[in-house]
């Protein structure tokens, strides 16, 4: 390792074996680790939108030339590509090493380049534009890292190393207190490790926890796994997705956490595709928004009655994230459905 680029934790600049040295947080700055996260051309009319959105194009193209001139002075800007129309920087970094392990199933090398949030300490309060852009990174590799933390402990867990597995798990809940999934899986994890006492004590701080901020219950599940574990039982794992879907006709994966709200929309997806004409219904919004767990949550309230309502053939959830040809959507749907 030569050259990186840090955007994990507060942002840093390491340049071979001597010691990460910590990057400013000003608007020059800024452009440069957006372009670095963006890793391709960025055209100069995105960055004059980005930050100066409510400016005329000839002042807000300004505004980026400026920044541009300000930006080249950091010497670690040495592999900043600027044209007429287009800027560039690419440079090796934590975050894109995170995002290629992550894609080929690296877990462990994820895990160990996570090592904090996104630009931490970094924002332009008066640059709405870019702290909403930092916001949606900052949730996409957070969940990122979240399945990778989940499948690294699965991981452990097959090999024996139960302690380091109980490691990852608590990584997760300390991320996120009210991770229920996450918790159901650490309460496994101690009571296998033979820890009864301790799993009791993790799971009444989060029942306390869940009803002071939200006044609710842990799931019934949650519930349960906590009471086998306290009767010394051997709690029983979740059923099988096949199982399932042999009588009910889906492969919808089983809610680990409780879905809150949106009664309206649920209510308004129902009334549209119980209409004749109603064939296909988009939920559109920001990312992170919780479009999917909506459609989940109304796919799940359908399946149980599948069989005598409007869907005898069944309630399906194919995911198309991955696609990046149009020529791969019948050949997955199709896969999805059981279809030759």
């Amino acid at each position: 390792m030569s050259q990186r680029l840090l955007l994990f934790g507060t942002p840093k600049w390491l340049d071979g074996a001597t010691a990460a040295a910590s990057l400013p947080v000003d608007k020059p700055a800024s452009l440069l680790y957006h372009l670095a996260q963006r890793g391709d051309w960025v055209t100069r009319n995105e960055l004059a939108f980005l930050y100066r959105p409510d400016a005329d194009a000839d002042l807000a193209l300004a505004n980026v030339r400026k920044l541009l001139h300000r930006a080249r002075e950091h010497p670690w800007a040495a592999g900043l590509e600027v044209e007429r129309f287009r800027v560039r920087f690419q440079v090796e970094s934590d975050a894109g090493l995170f995002r290629e392990a992550v894609s080929h199933e690296r877990w462990a090398e994820a895990l160990e380049l996570y090592t904090g949030g996104f630009l931490e300490g970094v924002s332009l309060p008066d640059v709405p534009g870019y702290d909403a852009w930092l916001d949606l990174e900052r949730a996409d590799l957070g969940r990122l890292w979240q399945r990778a933390a989940r499948t690294r402990a699965q991981q452990l867990e097959a090999s024996g190393d139960l302690s380091a597995a109980g490691g990852v798990l608590e990584g997760l809940l300390h991320h996120d207190p009210l991770d229920e999934e996450a918790l159901q899986a650490y309460l496994h994890n101690l009571n296998a490790r033979g820890l009864r006492k301790q799993a009791l004590e993790v799971f009444d701080t989060f029942r306390k926890r869940l009803a002071a901020e939200l006044d609710v219950e842990p799931l019934e599940a949650t519930r349960a796994l906590a009471d086998a574990i306290r009767h010394g039982g051997e709690p029983v794992g979740a059923q099988s997705s096949s199982g399932s879907s042999e009588s009910l006709r889906h492969n919808l994966a089983a809610p680990t956490t409780r879905f809150v709200g949106r009664k309206r929309e649920l209510a308004r997806l129902e009334e549209i595709l119980s209409q004749t004409d109603g064939r296909l219904v988009s939920l559109v919004g920001l990312g992170g928004v919780g479009k999917t767990r909506l459609a989940t949550e109304f796919a799940w309230s359908v399946a149980a009655r599948a069989e005598e309502d409007s869907y005898p053939d069944g309630v399906w959830f194919v995911a198309l994230a991955g696609l990046v040809a149009h020529e791969r959507l019948a050949p997955t749907l199709a896969a999805t459905l059981g279809l030759k």
